[in-house]
């Protein structure tokens, strides 16, 4: 992310390089190196390579507690090679398309668990290989971009003082029968850079991926990482060799990420009550556990949230939907950015809250509360006292209101209310509450519409519900 050369799937990962063979890999060489990665808490392994299985390998393998990411190779058959072969479920399997999702020729397309792009990939070179192999062709042609067989071919020529470097740079099509660029590998972009093409140059960038997302949670299991990965992938059509078309998986990092954060990020409900959170901040930790603090909501009410994350420092603060799209919120900043606060309407759903310091090098803990607000509406209104009416709200709080009259109802002094339906007697020595829910002034007790009295609030709730049984004498029967 320096605007030099090129960048990969995630560039915020330690890498560790291990030697499995000195021309060609063994098996013997890739087990002691999964054991190695075993023994150093190593939990992503990037294998561009197919080697023999043997009992080593098996048992390497079955003893990994991380995910592998496997080349299928590049004989263009549909045998895959091993272990990419292999049915273990911490073993993806990865096969190579072009820019246009069309499969790889290279590609091997038997069992392949997902694709990505592995042809042309502008990769990294060392320098030193392009200064080693510095010969230009008359047509521009670098030896450099030649296969190893190619080069191997004319550094023959040349140490048996067959030809010179200057008879072949200029005679190239004359001696050979094609121009240079004909046969080029591996096309040269600039000193250290080269296009490369290979299901080797596919399988790094699942294992990129992979890394991202175990950068986002550093708790993911293996079977976790594989979800997110293929779940998240693009469905595309591909053609293999033999004809036949295939629906195939093809990666998506961003949407191996939003799964993750959609489907193992921390989760918080919110309703009517307060929630107050808490996250330690590393300014050393990895980008998406721990330099940020991120929260998945899950929206139980449809209200309106008052929010205000703090901090000791400046913060920015970014509130996403459901489908990871940016929402637009007007934050009120106080102490130097420090505490941020804003009021923000949620419908029920899952939303993203995303807070971090403003500089990256900063450490500390972000607090954050959400407090929900609503407008109190209670479905029934009951007789309190001769001013007053109150009723419960779903959220379990009760809520007093004066009464509601209208002016052309009033006869005798007397009118209903509109919500409680109470029949008020508006003079001033009136005790009131004599019809409808009321609330008898002697006993506290009070009268229900059909004529029953009752002692507590917990029976008016029961009617309101249809749960409060009425016995009648006469008939020896129960009703609701």
């Amino acid at each position: 992310n320096n605007s030099l050369g090129c960048v990969g799937a995630n560039w915020d990962v330690e890498l560790v390089s291990l030697k499995v063979g000195n021309e060609a890999p063994t098996s013997e060489a890739v087990a002691q190196a999964i054991t190695y990665a075993n023994d150093n808490g190593i939990k992503i392994l990037n294998l561009s390579l197919s080697v023999s299985e043997t009992e080593a390998m098996t048992n390497a393998i079955n003893q990994y507690d991380g995910i592998i990411i496997c080349s299928v190779g590049n004989s263009g058959t549909y045998n895959v090679g091993y272990p990419a072969s292999l049915n273990n479920s911490k073993i993806i399997s990865v096969g190579s398309i072009e820019s246009n999702n069309a499969m790889s020729a290279f590609s091997c397309w038997g069992k392949v668990d997902i694709w990505a792009p592995g042809g042309n990939i502008l990769s990294t070179i060392p320098t030193g290989f392009c200064l080693e192999h510095n010969v230009e062709f008359a047509d521009g042609t670098r030896l450099c971009e030649l296969s190893s067989n190619h080069r191997a071919t004319l550094y023959y020529y040349v140490d048996s003082g067959i030809l010179t470097w200057d008879q072949i740079a200029n005679d190239f099509e004359e001696l050979f029968g094609l121009s240079p660029s004909n046969i080029i590998a591996c096309p040269h972009e600039e000193m250290g850079y080269h296009y490369i093409s290979g299901t080797s140059m596919a399988t790094p960038y699942v294992t990129g991926v992979a890394a991202l997302l175990l950068s986002t949670n550093e708790d993911l299991t293996v079977a976790q990482l594989r979800n997110a990965i293929i779940n998240s992938a693009e469905n595309i059509n591909i053609t293999t060799p033999d004809g036949s078309t295939q629906n195939v998986k093809k990666l998506n990092a961003y949407n191996a990420v939003k799964y993750v954060l959609s489907n193992y990020s921390e989760t918080i409900s919110l309703d009517y009550n307060t929630k107050s959170l808490g996250w330690d901040v590393d300014s050393s930790s990895t980008f998406f556990d721990e330099k940020n603090f991120f929260v998945n909501l899950d929206v139980d009410n449809s209200f309106e949230y008052n929010f205000t994350v703090s901090s000791t420092s400046p913060l920015e603060i970014t509130l996403y939907d459901s489908s990871f799209n940016e929402m637009d919120i007007s934050i009120n900043q106080t102490n130097g950015g420090a505490t941020n606060s804003f009021v923000q309407y949620l419908a029920e759903g899952s939303y993203y809250l995303k807070a971090n310091f403003t500089s990256e090098n900063v450490s500390g803990e972000i607090i954050t509360t959400i407090v929900g607000e609503h407008l109190h509406n209670p479905l029934l209104w009951m007789y309190l006292n001769s001013s007053f009416h109150r009723g419960r709200c779903s959220c379990g709080e009760w809520i007093q209101k004066a009464h509601v009259i209208d002016a052309s109802q009033v006869v005798n002094f007397k009118a209903p209310c509109l919500e409680c339906h109470a029949l008020l007697d508006l003079r001033e020595d009136s005790v009131g509450g004599q019809m409808g829910i009321g609330k008898e002034s002697a006993n506290g007790s009070y009268i229900l519409p059909n004529g029953v009295i009752v002692l507590v609030e917990e029976d008016i709730d029961a009617y309101f519900a249809g749960t409060l049984i009425f016995y009648d004498g006469d008939s020896d029967s129960l009703t609701q």
